[in-house]
């Protein structure tokens, strides 16, 4: 059993992650053997995330009064926490249910995104969108894509008179 001490530290730890992370998933790690969580842990860092196991009732004492409250409310059983304080989290989600695949006993419960509270469903569904930086690389792409255009239909002309004009000294070199 924790001291009250190191429970204190924990849940203070907690509560400044839930405030600074906008991305918060909580998922169910039960039965994994320490080898595949060694690398799990290892993966979900190499990510930009942390990685948590936390006692349901910290983390509920932490959430009170956060965006998370409502969603770790329900928590039982062992539960993991994974916190992403970048602005993509579809990639994060990407990653997650990647490795819930690779890992068997990992899976996703329930997390909160930017405030709202999302189901295993959810996620899942999340996941499947665009990242962030395939987003802006089709903007991008459009955005670009007119003015490519326009600057060929300005420059068909010139090559139309150029390609007269080259005929037209061909021509006289052979006469």
């Amino acid at each position: 059993m924790k001291a009250k001490a190191i429970k204190q530290q924990e849940v203070d730890w907690l509560k400044s992650a839930f405030a600074e992370n906008s991305v918060i998933v909580a998922c169910n790690f039960q039965g994994i053997p320490v080898a595949d969580d060694v690398e799990l842990r290892r993966k979900i860092r190499d990510s930009g995330a942390q990685y948590r196991v936390v006692p349901n009732r910290l983390a509920k004492l932490a959430a009170a009064g956060t965006h998370a409250e409502e969603a770790l409310s329900g928590l039982k059983g062992m539960t993991s926490l994974v916190f992403f304080a970048e602005d993509d989290p579809v990639s994060l989600l990407k990653s997650l249910v990647a490795q819930s695949k690779d890992f068997d006993a990992f899976s996703l419960r329930l997390g909160v995104v930017d405030g709202d509270r999302l189901d295993e469903q959810g996620l899942l569904a999340l996941s499947k969108m665009a990242s962030k930086t395939d987003t802006q690389a089709r903007v991008l792409f459009l955005l670009n894509s007119p003015a490519t255009s326009l600057a060929r239909q300005v420059q068909a002309p010139a090559q139309s008179l150029v390609r007269v004009l080259q005929a037209a000294i061909e021509e006289q070199k052979f006469q």
